[in-house]
């Protein structure tokens, strides 16, 4: 679960996924169509006022046309 940091900040992925969908100029409305919530919630999220859970965070994610990665620094990199 993504949780908020103190003072009720976002975590630090919701910042990367906020400077993402600037940089490709999608809007929180478009993000919220495209993963069936409000745009409400999607301004809760990215103000860590709530959490989306990690289903929701993908869910965003994809909605960029991102993806979420996990990178294990023991194992090998090509």
């Amino acid at each position: 679960m993504i949780r908020k940091r103190k003072h009720g900040a976002p975590h630090p992925l919701i910042y990367d996924f906020v400077k993402a969908r600037h940089r490709r100029g999608i809007s929180q409305q478009a993000v919220s169509e495209g993963i069936g919530r409000s745009r409400d919630t999607v301004t809760r999220w990215e103000t860590g006022s709530s959490d989306p859970g990690l289903t929701g965070f993908i869910a965003a994610v994809e909605a960029l046309g991102c993806k979420v990665v996990i990178i294990d620094p023991e194992e090998p990199q090509p």
